[in-house]
């Protein structure tokens, strides 16, 4: 599945060097969570990890797969599946729980999420679809979208959420119907963050 880009990959140091040797990595991994997560790589024995905390492990350089649970209804893990390691280094693995959108918008609609818009520039817009060809919704200031865009302030509460899948110049795509200030518009949803009660954010993917 596609991840959004309000996602930040676990391993984003990670990266494969071309070398003959193999060579031994420290590894360490914070739970950056609210909940306790078993972590366990290439299919061998997990282990728990509780909020704040960290915890050690050594992996060779190269290919690994890795094996990631959040306690709780959690739908996943920030870390991908399949990984590569280069050598001689230290890694720093910072895993934060993942819902799917249909998940984090629903608890959103218990309330048990609170939604605001990211912190840069945030685009919406006010009608749910418009015709024309893919060139004309290119640009959210220039075409037929700029007719029916609008930008919105950064962090601002978002309200009454619902999943619509939006259709801009016949492409469509999965938007979040929400409330901003009185008024109903329609955003992508890497424009948004989620955020627990503790107001810790939660990673989306769909």
């Amino acid at each position: 599945m596609r991840w959004f880009g309000i996602i930040v990959p676990a391993l984003a140091m990670a990266t494969a060097l071309a070398t003959p040797a193999v060579a031994a990595n420290s590894v360490i991994i914070k739970n950056s969570g609210s909940a306790p997560v078993q972590i366990g790589f290439d299919r061998g024995a997990t282990q728990t990890v509780v909020p704040r905390a960290t915890a050690a492990v050594t992996l060779n350089a190269g290919q690994h797969t890795a094996q990631c649970r959040f306690e709780g209804a959690y739908d996943g893990c920030n870390i991908e599946e399949q990984f590569t390691l280069g050598d001689g280094r230290q890694f720093t693995i910072e895993l934060r729980p993942v819902y799917t959108l249909q998940h984090a918008v629903t608890l959103a609609q218990q309330g048990a999420l609170r939604v605001e818009t990211r912190r840069d520039t945030v685009w919406a817009t006010k009608a749910e679809d418009i015709t024309g060809t893919g060139t004309e919704c290119g640009d959210y200031e220039a075409g037929k979208l700029a007719a029916i865009a609008t930008k919105v302030r950064s962090g601002s509460k978002v309200d009454q959420l619902a999943i619509a899948t939006q259709r801009l110049c016949n492409e469509a795509r999965a938007v979040v119907a929400a409330t901003i200030g009185g008024e109903k518009i329609y955003v992508q949803p890497n424009f948004l963050i989620f955020r627990q009660p503790d107001g810790r954010p939660v990673q989306i993917r769909q």
